[in-house]
């Protein structure tokens, strides 16, 4: 019935935002990342690839601090509008 309609609508919704979302990120690897980390995150010569156990676990605290400040004395930049 009526419900039913409405679980559906509602999960085609999030489903529309998680690609939205998914859509947004690709936009901002591409423009951002895929310079030194590769178009699939393979890695370009030293700069490391992104497809490791170690980012795989990593925390989200770890990963935000990383893009937002960079990584001292490697070229990884910092990507936040206030560093």
């Amino acid at each position: 019935g009526e419900n039913v309609g409405a679980e559906l609508q509602a999960k085609q919704a999030q489903a529309d935002l998680r690609q939205d979302f998914v859509s947004d990120a690709a936009v901002i690897y591409v423009e951002n990342c895929a310079l030194c980390h590769g178009a699939a995150g393979e890695g370009i010569g030293a700069t490391p690839g992104l497809d490791s156990e170690g980012l795989r676990t990593a925390d989200y605290d770890f990963l935000f601090k990383t893009i937002a400040r960079g990584r001292y004395d490697t070229t990884m930049s910092a990507w936040h509008s206030e560093e």
